[in-house]
């Protein structure tokens, strides 16, 4: 038994299987007394008691449901159909109650074995995460062989797919991922065992439940068009790429345009000043000159009034 000592960062969670019908209980310890830091309501609230009678797994997911409506909680065949003791959970998140029920399933009365399994792909958009539960049933050695189809029915088995890296804006349709995949699978004839698919959208998740050689082809499909993908979004940015360079080159030739304009416009400024200078010195000589011209006119004058002076007397 682990214990760890601080409330907020783990549950004790005692399990106790007697037989295949025990009682399973799980008890948390009682939380010390909270100051005025107590945690906040929204992180209590992540966790629920349960109190199951027993039945099959798609009941106790049924329980759990009501205790959490918004949980995501996929069964993936014959998991629903694997049955449980009673269980009694004592303030438990949702992933730690299918963990203990994990290690639940045993031999049943009639001798079939019972194994259940549980992953996680993902989360939802509320950062909650998605769980699967996938089970198998075997029957004993030396049971009397049940009638099966033609690829066998202890073949059927059921396995998801995460189509994340596969579908998207930049990579592949969602449509024509399913269509290849349902081609894929119809290549083994009419007279085969059908594998029925599942898309949920929320998460991107294929689920397929088929022969164990269909499910083989579902996932070699998919490396496929992984790959596909791949090209298809290195591709998407190489076209990308080269329509930024073309943007970017028409914005370098606008700006040398720009630049060129600039420059014939500077040029002909400086020719234009060049041509004020030369006009500025000319009017200067010929103020100067102006100048020089009225001194003498003033200096001529003057003589001329000595002469008139001189002429009129007698």
């Amino acid at each position: 038994m682990r214990t760890m000592s601080r409330f907020r960062s783990a549950t004790l969670i005692t399990a106790i299987l007697v037989g295949t019908a025990g009682v399973m209980t799980t008890t948390a310890p009682a939380s010390p007394r909270q100051d005025s830091n107590a945690a906040p309501q929204t992180l209590r609230s992540d966790f629920f008691d349960i109190d199951f009678p027993g039945g099959t797994v798609d009941a106790f997911r049924k329980a759990v449901l009501a205790k959490k409506p918004n949980a995501n909680i996929v069964l993936l065949p014959p998991a629903g159909e694997i049955t449980l003791p009673p269980i009694q959970l004592r303030g438990v998140m949702l992933q730690s109650a299918f963990a203990v029920i994990v290690n639940a399933p045993t031999q049943r009365a009639d001798g079939v074995q019972q194994r259940l399994s549980m992953n996680s792909p993902g989360t939802d958009g509320n950062g909650a995460p998605i769980i699967v539960l996938q089970g198998d049933l075997r029957t004993p050695m030396n049971a009397q062989p049940q009638p099966a189809g033609p690829t066998g029915e202890s073949r059927i088995r059921s396995q998801p797919f995460s189509l994340s890296d596969i579908i998207g804006e930049d990579m592949l349709k969602k449509d024509d991922v399913l269509t290849a995949i349902e081609m894929s699978v119809a290549t083994f004839g009419d007279d085969a065992a059908k594998t029925e698919l599942r898309f949920h959208e929320p998460t991107n998740m294929l689920v397929a439940r088929g022969p164990m050689e269909q499910l083989f082809t579902v996932e070699q499909t998919l490396n496929v068009l992984m790959e596909s993908a791949q090209v298809v979004a290195h591709r998407n940015s190489i076209t990308q790429s080269l329509a930024d360079t073309d943007q970017l080159r028409l914005q370098l030739r606008a700006q040398k345009d720009d630049n060129a304009a600039l420059r014939d416009q500077v040029e002909r400024a400086a020719i234009v000043h060049e041509q004020l200078q030369r006009a500025m010195a000319e009017r200067d000589e010929a103020l100067h000159k102006l100048s020089m011209l009225t001194h003498e006119l003033e200096i001529t004058r003057i003589r001329l009034d000595d002469c008139q002076q001189k002429l009129a007397k007698p």
